[in-house]
């Protein structure tokens, strides 16, 4: 009967696990570049960071990060609201350092005029709802979350003039012949930390099987054994 327990309560923590896979989503992060429309922010020669929660919950403890170059405290986006983050202009109070991505000089970052402007640069968000972690996750699905790249929503600049600019205006230099550049467009989603497809992962089904398969087997040891004591 001990193991009969144990075995149910195996099954019910796999598909548990089943069940809470899939990740909520509370937002997205958009990003445009040298571009009309821009939320009514003027056309402006570097990249803007529009944050958006889409739920009636603060998302708190904000932050953006270029994996191993700079970090921007985005702080509170509150419920059904958005935060815009302008490189250069906007200041989260942190000291990053002289010409770094989150320096304010009083001008936008021309990111396309610098170094950072690959398509392989990793970006990531992480906050908070309540005690509930948040993260971005790359909206093509190819990169684990929260890194999200400028390579996933690079194409033909909103004129035609560029055939593969990204949200940085790159790679390289690549926004010197279009007039409305990139964007807004979404770079990637914000959703509640944990996977972010709701179908089960194989070594789940394999647990789930075997505990089945498991408790089949005990039971029908059980049944031979009250079988074979009513013949005795």
């Amino acid at each position: 009967m001990q193991l009969l327990t144990k075995l149910t309560s195996l099954v019910g923590g796999a598909l548990l696990f089943v069940a809470s896979a899939s990740a909520a989503q509370v937002g997205d992060i958009q990003v445009f570049y040298n571009s009309t429309p821009n939320f009514g922010l003027g056309v402006l020669d570097g990249p803007v960071f529009v944050f958006q929660n889409t739920t009636g919950t603060d998302i708190t403890n904000g932050v953006l990060t270029i994996v191993g170059i700079d970090f921007f405290n985005v702080g509170t986006i509150a419920a059904n609201s958005n935060v815009f983050v302008i490189p250069g202009v906007s200041n989260d109070g942190q000291d990053h350092g002289s010409g770094n991505f989150f320096t304010v000089t009083g001008g936008i970052y021309d990111s396309s005029d610098e170094s950072v402007n690959a398509d392989s640069v990793q970006f990531e968000f992480t906050g908070n709802q309540g005690s509930t972690p948040i993260e971005s996750t790359d909206v093509c699905g190819i990169i684990a979350a929260p890194i999200f790249t400028p390579a996933c929503t690079q194409g033909v600049s909103n004129d035609g003039t560029v055939p593969n600019i990204n949200f940085l205006g790159g790679p390289g230099n690549n926004d010197g012949p279009c007039d409305n550049c990139f964007g807004p467009e979404t770079v990637a989603n914000l959703v509640t930390a944990g996977a972010s497809s709701p179908t089960p992962e194989p070594s789940t089904l394999t647990l789930l099987g075997g505990a089945l398969i498991a408790m089949a087997a005990v039971l029908h040891f059980r049944v031979r054994l009250r079988a074979c004591s009513a013949k005795g």
